[in-house]
């Protein structure tokens, strides 16, 4: 994945460059403490105050009007959800293989992404937002990690043929070139049709892959912190 993905899904928090929305399912587990786990994996959990904490990003993906409408706001908090548990899950898996996020690779990724944008930017939209700004960096990590795994475990399934190039060309590029006046360079042509191919390849494992590993690591949700949650 490129440096424009991992930009979007920074901004609107959800992976979703991927489609990866899973459906609730799972074993759900009672707990009235305080501040009790919202979602958990062995002693790996995420709170309620982790859940609204990370909202504050993902409803940025929305038109601020939308989420006046309560069916939106619900879609919205069960899309994070999931997300949550499906970040749980990659972090079991990334234990699993000793895969690490490094502090210099996630700076120099986020550097990367800020050159995109006006000097103080993310600052800026993080005080509107009331959003700390290492908040918007553990999603970036967490994305770092979601790529390193895909590159680990599903990279060396993708096999592209010369024919499925030249089919891909073919609907999607072929008539936009005879109506251009630049000829396109066919070296630069066809990587753009190889990288094309490869991500929606990566994305058709995608979830097959992440439902494998919900079902070896399976994820606790506590059904009462979740029914005040979406009550608020």
């Amino acid at each position: 994945m490129d440096i424009q993905e991992m930009k979007q899904r920074l901004l609107i928090a959800a992976s979703l460059a991927m489609g990866c929305m899973l459906v609730l399912g799972g074993c759900f587990k009672s707990d009235g403490s305080k501040e009790a786990y919202l979602v958990r994996i062995r002693d790996d959990i995420r709170t309620v105050s982790d859940f609204w904490q990370q909202f504050e990003i993902f409803k940025t993906a929305y038109p601020r009007s939308s989420l006046q409408r309560p069916e939106i706001l619900q879609e919205a908090r069960m899309r994070l959800l999931n997300q949550m548990v499906e970040d749980l899950v990659l972090t079991q898996r990334a234990r699993e293989l000793n895969i690490q996020v490094a502090d210099s690779e996630l700076e120099a990724a986020f550097l990367r992404i800020c050159e995109d944008y006006p000097p103080g930017y993310f600052k800026s939209i993080a005080l509107e937002h009331a959003i700390p700004l290492q908040v918007w960096k553990a999603r970036l990590k967490m994305q770092l990690l979601r790529e390193k795994l895909v590159e680990k475990e599903l990279a060396g399934q993708v096999n592209i043929t010369v024919e499925e190039v030249e089919k891909y060309y073919q609907e999607h590029y072929k008539e936009k070139d005879l109506r251009s006046n630049v000829r396109p360079d066919p070296q630069q042509m066809e990587t753009a049709v190889v990288e094309n191919l490869r991500r929606l390849k990566l994305e058709a494992a995608y979830s097959p892959w992440i439902s494998s590993l919900r079902k070896k690591y399976p994820v606790e949700v506590n059904r009462k912190a979740w029914s005040r949650l979406v009550n608020q």
